[in-house]
């Protein structure tokens, strides 16, 4: 999702996608538990609220 696309969801502005999306560019996000961990002012109610309207993907990415 871009930065925009992640804006229209209620409850997400722009520095809370700005963080989502940095973080995500980092490194994949494993689970909700990760992105509660990883992205600032993300806790278990806000969560809650994203999985109405994302879902995780685990990268199965292989190493050369």
């Amino acid at each position: 999702n871009s930065r925009k696309d992640l804006m229209n969801i209620c409850g997400i502005g722009p520095k809370l996608s700005k963080g989502l999306i940095e973080a995500r560019e980092f490194q994949p996000f494993q689970d909700w538990e990760d992105v509660i961990l990883r992205v600032r002012h993300i806790n278990a109610e806000r969560v809650k609220l994203l999985q109405k309207y994302m879902t995780l993907r685990r990268c199965e990415c292989s190493s050369p």
